[in-house]
């Protein structure tokens, strides 16, 4: 009896898709019958079965498996002997790599000995893989050649294989550190060396500024020991017309600002930095013992200056101009500098230079003075009185007694002085003065330029243009002037207005360039009123100006040569014809 199978290709005729996808290889259009076997109904003709012919069809043959054996024992026999060589091979490298390793720690040696600092992690490196290597090379030879090589069996040899292959790449690794160590030792020691130089310049910084600052307190110290106490500027500097303890410390300020930038700058030692502290402060501690040396030579100068203009009034001149504006300069610009600087060996050689020029000229002045004495007796008296301590009344005839003398050695300013003096009048009293106020104004303009006593005759009466040097002489009569009229007790106040009447507002002046304020008010009136006077004056250089051409260029000079306060007034005194050409303002000439 024949069943029809429920997934056969009659059960699956009507469904064709699937058939193809249970018998891709089946024709779909065949009505094949499959059946199943009924042995008890006879021998049936059954089907072919598929899968299995197709299994049949790859299975090797005997032959062909045989020969897969044949093979596979080649292939053993032959890697069993790959074993063997490479074994051998290693291990006579790693013999031979030996030397190597070697020479390569004998140079990484020397290395570190040519060097300050050795690299801990790569030493240790070095050290540990040497000695292993030279630990477990001994033992695997040994081990692995105790007995031949072909005893053993094709995974023992693997294993040996294994080890000497792990030992040749451990040494192969050692010889390329080797390699690489002095580079590496150098690196580590320039890193290592940059580290401790910026430490160190780090300490170095910090013990600069701490030794910096105890220096600098130490100079600070002495300076404040000449300038807090009382009594101490006067010990430095008294009897000193020349030298100013406030300038030397204006300088010895500066010069603390300076080495202080250097500090910062970071471009000194601390050595150098003491040493330069150091010696600052010695100059400010032997600035007072150089005072006195410099007070000495001052002293002696200026009694001789004394004794010349004393001769100077009896148109008797020893000194040649040029010379005496030299030392001028010298004793009044270049010794106070240099004691402020504390250049003492150049201090010293100037002062002797000055000493000498004194005693060269000391007998000649005191000689021709006696001679000149005797020839009009009583004038140097009369000049000499001014040491004293007078009333301002009995100081007036001995004011114009000093104002003749000058106007006797310039015939072209003869009565300058006196209408100077009267035109600062009229300013101060519309400026609001105060009677006291104006009478030692008035005196100040009298002696306003006292101190051309000094300066020679011929440069006074000089007609052709002036040179550069006769102007330096020329400038120096000021300081001749306030020193002449400081030694007169009564009239101390009025030296800083004799010293500083030919200062301009702009500060383009002289003797000290002082400008706008710090030029004193009795000065700033001075200087307006000698210039107007001057203007008026007829001259043998130039026309004079009228009053409203004077006034004109007062208005002009207003804020840049002038006080713009007594500028004002004295235009408005003109103005109000308080000061007119027909009152006594000019000068005769």
């Amino acid at each position: 009896m024949t069943e029809i199978l429920p997934d056969s290709p009659s059960s699956l005729q009507h469904d064709p898709e699937s058939w193809g996808k249970k018998y891709p290889d089946a024709d779909p259009r065949q009505d094949l019958t499959l059946t199943r076997n009924y042995s008890h109904l006879g021998t049936l003709h059954e089907p072919p079965n598929v899968e299995q012919e197709l299994q049949e069809k790859q299975m090797p043959s005997p032959l062909s498996r045989i020969g897969n054996f044949f093979n596979r024992i080649r292939a053993s026999i032959k890697d069993w002997r790959d074993l063997q060589s490479r074994i051998k091979f290693c291990a006579a490298s790693i013999a031979k790599n030996d030397r190597d390793v070697l020479e390569g720690i004998y140079n990484y040696r020397i290395v570190l000995s040519e060097v300050a600092f050795k690299p801990q992690k790569l030493d240790q490196d070095i050290w540990e893989d040497s000695r292993r290597i030279q630990q477990d090379f001994p033992i695997l030879r040994r081990n692995t050649f105790k007995s031949p090589l072909f005893l053993r069996p094709r995974r023992k040899l693997r294993e040996i294989d294994n080890a000497w292959e792990q030992l040749l790449t451990e040494q192969v690794n050692l010889i390329n550190l080797l390699e690489k160590a002095p580079k590496s030792v150098d690196f580590y020691n320039r890193i290592h060396l940059a580290r401790i130089k910026k430490h160190e310049e780090e300490v170095r910084e910090e013990e600069i500024s701490k030794q910096g600052a105890i220096a600098r307190e130490a100079v600070e110290k002495t300076m404040a020991r000449l300038g807090l106490s009382e009594n101490t500027p006067e010990k430095v500097t008294s009897g000193s017309s020349i030298l100013r303890l406030d300038d030397a410390k204006d300088y010895w300020t500066s010069r603390l600002q300076e080495i202080a930038q250097l500090e910062t700058a970071k471009n000194l030692s601390p050595d150098d930095l003491i040493n330069i502290y150091k010696g600052l402060e010695n100059v400010i501690q032997d600035a007072p013992r150089m005072a006195e040396q410099v007070k000495e030579i001052e002293v002696m100068f200026f009694r001789l200056m004394s004794m010349h203009d004393e001769l100077s009034a009896f148109g008797k001149v020893i000194i040649p101009s040029e010379e005496l504006a030299r030392v001028l300069i010298t004793v009044q610009d270049e010794i106070p500098k240099l004691w402020a600087t504390g250049s003492w060996e150049k201090l010293k050689r100037t002062l002797t230079e000055v000493s000498n020029f004194i005693k060269f000229y000391d007998l000649p002045i005191r000689s021709e003075l006696s001679l000149a004495e005797r020839r009009k007796p009583g004038m140097t008296r009369a000049l000499n009185l001014s040491a004293g301590n007078l009333p301002l009344s009995q100081v007036t005839p001995l004011v114009r007694s000093l104002v003749s003398a000058i106007d006797a050695r310039d015939r072209f300013m003869k009565g300058h002085s006196d209408a100077v003096a009267r035109t600062v009048a009229k300013i101060g009293r519309r400026m609001g003065w105060s009677t006291e106020e104006l009478e030692y104004l008035e005196i100040a303009a009298l002696l306003h330029d006292v101190g051309k006593i000094v300066i020679p005759e011929a440069l006074l009466t000089k007609l052709d243009p002036l040179s550069p040097d006769d102007w330096k002489t020329i400038q120096t009569h000021p300081y001749h002037g306030a020193r002449i009229v400081k030694s007169i007790d009564s009239l101390n106040r009025v030296a800083p207005w004799v010293l500083h009447h030919q200062e301009r507002w702009d500060g383009n002046g002289y003797p000290d360039r002082l400008n706008s304020e710090s030029i004193p008010p009795a000065s700033r009136i001075i200087a307006v009123g000698e210039a107007f006077t001057v203007m008026i004056t007829q001259q043998p250089q130039r026309k004079a100006l009228s009053l409203e051409e004077a006034a004109a260029e007062i208005s002009r000079g207003s804020g840049t040569q002038f006080d713009p306060e007594a500028a004002a007034a004295l235009v408005q005194s003109i103005e109000s014809a308080e000061i007119n050409l027909d009152a006594p303002n000019k000068p005769t000439g």
